[in-house]
């Protein structure tokens, strides 16, 4: 399971390309770069199908992986809430320093990263990504 998510990921990227190949672009994977979120949400959703068929057949359910436990959760969400306290600026304020480093400018980066989508497409992604990634992680 250590390296399925990023074959996964490769293996729903390629199936965008070969859906750009087959309609006909010079470039297919640099158009399906534009879509990565949508193919690291469909890889995310068969890891989590991955996962369950796994914990199946060790006889557990899915939600016995994340340890909820609803004795401890009043404990749990101050300390929760403590941890992105902590991580959060430790991961935010460095990054613009080192876009800034790496690509001359933090405005650089963004260009990059996300390309233009068709609303739906994004609407799906901003729905889909984050609580996926979140299950999967």
């Amino acid at each position: 399971m250590l390296f399925s998510r990023i074959v996964l990921f490769a293996a729903w990227q390629s199936v965008f390309a070969f859906g750009f190949f087959l309609g006909g672009s010079r470039r297919p994977w640099a158009a399906s770069v534009a879509w990565w979120l949508l193919s690291a949400s469909l890889a995310n959703v068969t890891n989590i199908g991955l996962l369950t068929w796994l914990a199946r057949r060790e006889g557990l359910r899915l939600g016995s992986l994340f340890n909820f436990k609803r004795q401890t959760w009043r404990l749990d969400i101050p300390i929760a809430i403590a941890a992105v306290a902590v991580s959060a600026p430790l991961g935010y304020f460095p990054s613009g320093v080192l876009a800034h480093a790496l690509f001359g400018s933090s405005r650089a980066v963004l260009p990059m990263i996300f390309h233009p989508l068709p609303k739906w497409a994004i609407v799906v992604a901003a729905a889909v990504f984050p609580v996926t990634i979140a299950l999967s992680e």
